[in-house]
C-alpha cells in the first residue's frame, strides 16, 4: 500500500477543473458538469481526510515511540538489572534465562 501522491492528486485536479471550463462553455449536459464537480469534491474531501489520518497516525508513533523508551529504559532496564543482582547463583535456569533476556534488550 502507498501513500496518497500529492502532486497526482493536484494534476488530477486541474484536469478536473480544465474539463469543468469545457462543459460548462459548450452545449453539454447539465449532468456531465455535476458529475465533474462530485468527483472534485469527493477527491477533495478524500485527500483531506488522507491528511487528517496522517497527523492523527504520527501522534501515535510518538505517543508508542515515548512509551517504548519508557518501558524499556525506565521500567525493564531497571527490573532486568535488580533481578541480576538478586539472581541466585546456584539457578541456572534463572540465570541462564535472564542474560538471555537482558542481551535481547540490551539492557
Amino acid at each position: 500500500m502507498q501513500g496518497i501522491n500529492k502532486s497526482k492528486h493536484v494534476h488530477l485536479l486541474k484536469a478536473l477543473n480544465q474539463l469543468e471550463e469545457i462543459v460548462s462553455d459548450g452545449d453539454r449536459s447539465y449532468n456531465q458538469l455535476l458529475q465533474v464537480r462530485e468527483y472534485r469534491n469527493e477527491l477533495d474531501l478524500m485527500y483531506a481526510n488522507y491528511q487528517k489520518m496522517l497527523i492523527n497516525l504520527e501522534q501515535h508513533i510518538i505517543a508508542y515511540d515515548e512509551l517504548h523508551k519508557k518501558v524499556k529504559i525506565q521500567y525493564l532496564g531497571r527490573k532486568l538489572k535488580e533481578l541480576k543482582k538478586t539472581a541466585h547463583k546456584e539457578d541456572i535456569t534463572f540465570a541462564s534465562l535472564l542474560s538471555k533476556t537482558i542481551r535481547s534488550f540490551g539492557t
